[in-house]
């Protein structure tokens, strides 16, 4: 087959209420018929930084498929009025359809993309367009009204702001004219200023973008979470992102109640070392080495050749599979990717207690008066690091954390130099009795011999009522090596990453009756 490709842009692709979605399509230029992917995208159908890093389309084209990009509703090239969400799953069912109809189509579609252009496929899919057979999406909401935009009670203030703001705003400004567009720039360079205000800052540029934020701060304003589907999925996922433990519970859930037993079997999970849309080797302030870049895979090759592996399987019929684990997950710390049969994977719990004093061991904790944590809104604790979407002053991923640390109003548990290298691969918990309601943040932290100490993985819980209460930290692959000591950070507050709960002083309990404990999921080597 040789490898010349055809581009033809802004093609036609109508609705079911005829309006006009622009797609650009990639295809052999060579007659014949192909399997096609659809990226569905309100980035800009040629944001290459957005649409191109999980699959160069004409990588793919050469190798016989068709790629089509399409702007979603109200977006950039295409016709109709844009509201996050709701119209993606029959516009994206019409437009799996329209592309199988193509003269150079097979009749085969699959669908590809990250972030929101990941979540347009489970929205699709639900739809059961008879031409859809396979999914791939990669750090992408599924649960729309329950963690994308809110984590345990508290609404995720910065990565919504940051998607409403910088992202969705700014072509909605320029389609109307471009009457505000530097003032809106200008106000995207201070999002954190504005935080405290969200709605009001995002209503000065566009009252009905704004009225859709207040739904959504409301409890409103996003599609019921769409049931798994009948076809497999090829789940991308990253250690690091906004979205990884909706991507893992979607994963359970795909292989556990998907509607086919197709999809129930065939679909796969790959986890990263990765921030949100981000397939590097270096994230945050560290480097995992060469094996964990989406270039090279663990050096199978880079994302065009996993997905085109996993299409080849979907589309193609290629052999009966794609030969890929049910689960390859990246260990941070060994830098290696370790093969499961599923997720999460078998394991003991590893309880350390929290001690008077600042310890972290496994022994019962004795008599002790608790320790005291406060919220001050004028000076709450800011974000440093972690999974979470804000503008670029904020660094993702893993940060040294000492400069965190240092504040009194963060608690540090620290514990002793490991005597032997510790796998946690699954979620982490702490369970922790407090004395009042308000925001507890937890964050568990890798601190190496030189006392430098990294964040690894972190939850929050909106508390309604004192007692004992269970902080999610979401799930993590870490390897804590022989020397090093595990570090738990306790707080009250991560802003802007979080809007900010009731203020005031509250405590957490460490003694015999009220035993407060950091749960870890112990893994074989």
């Amino acid at each position: 087959m040789g490898d010349a490709v055809l581009y033809e842009p802004d093609l036609a692709c109508p609705a079911h209420d005829g309006v006009v979605l622009a797609t650009d399509v990639y295809r052999p230029a060579a007659g014949g018929r192909y399997p096609a992917v659809l990226q569905r995208t309100p980035y800009d159908k040629r944001q290459y930084p957005l649409t191109w890093p999980l699959l160069d389309p004409r990588k793919l084209a050469a190798a016989g498929y068709v790629v089509a990009i399409q702007d979603v509703r109200g977006r950039f090239g295409s016709e109709g009025g844009f509201v996050p969400y709701l119209s993606e799953a029959d516009d994206g069912a019409a437009a799996v359809e329209w592309l199988s109809r193509q003269p150079y189509c097979n009749g085969q579609v699959g669908m590809y993309g990250m972030s929101y252009m990941g979540g347009v496929q489970w929205l699709a899919a639900q739809r059961r367009p008879p031409a859809l057979r396979a999914l791939a999406p990669a750090t992408a909401p599924f649960d729309f009204q329950a963690d994308h935009f809110r984590r345990g009670g508290a609404l995720a203030l910065g990565l919504l702001l940051t998607f409403v703001l910088g992202v969705i705003a700014p072509n909605r400004v320029l389609r109307r004219g471009g009457h505000g567009f530097v003032e809106l720039v200008d106000d995207i360079d201070r999002l954190a200023e504005l935080a405290r205000r969200p709605v009001a800052a995002v209503e000065r540029h566009d009252p009905e973008l704004a009225a859709w934020m207040e739904r959504v701060i409301a409890g409103d304003g996003v599609p019921e979470r769409p049931p798994s589907p009948a076809v497999p999925a090829l789940q991308i996922a990253g250690w690091h992102d906004v979205l990884l433990q909706p991507d893992l519970d979607r994963f359970v859930e795909m292989r556990t109640a998907a509607e086919s037993q197709e999809a129930r079997e065939r679909t796969r999970l790959v986890v990263g070392p990765w921030a949100h849309a981000a397939f590097l080797n270096g994230v945050g302030e560290l480097d995992f080495g060469v094996r964990a870049s989406g270039a090279a895979l663990d050096l199978r090759g880079d994302m065009t050749d996993l997905h085109r592996r996993w299409f080849d399987a979907r589309l193609r019929g290629d052999g009966d599979g794609d030969g890929e684990p049910p689960v390859k997950a990246f260990v941070m710390g060994a830098n290696r990717w370790r093969d499961l049969d599923a997720w999460p994977p078998e394991t003991t719990t590893l309880r350390l207690h929290l001690h008077r004093g600042g310890g972290l061991a496994q022994r019962a904790p004795e008599p002790s008066e608790p320790s005291a944590f406060t919220l001050d809104h004028d000076d709450p604790v800011p974000t440093l690091g972690g999974a979470i979407l804000l503008p670029a002053g904020y660094v993702r991923g893993p940060v040294e954390q000492s400069l965190r640390e240092r504040r009194p109003d963060v608690l540090t548990f620290t514990s002793g130099p490991l005597e032997a290298p510790l796998l946690v691969l699954g979620r982490v918990t702490l369970e922790a009795w407090v004395d009042a309601p308000g925001d507890v943040v937890a964050r568990l932290c890798d601190v190496d011999p030189g006392g430098r100490s990294f964040n690894v993985v972190d939850g929050i819980l909106r508390v309604r009522e004192p007692g004992r209460v269970h902080v999610d930290l979401w799930s993590t692959a870490q390897r804590f090596e022989q020397g090093h000591r595990l570090r738990l950070q306790v707080c009250a507050s991560d802003f802007p990453r979080y809007d900010l709960g009731a203020g005031g002083r509250n405590l957490i309990y460490h003694a015999p009756d009220r035993p407060s404990a950091l749960l870890l999921p112990l893994a074989r080597e």
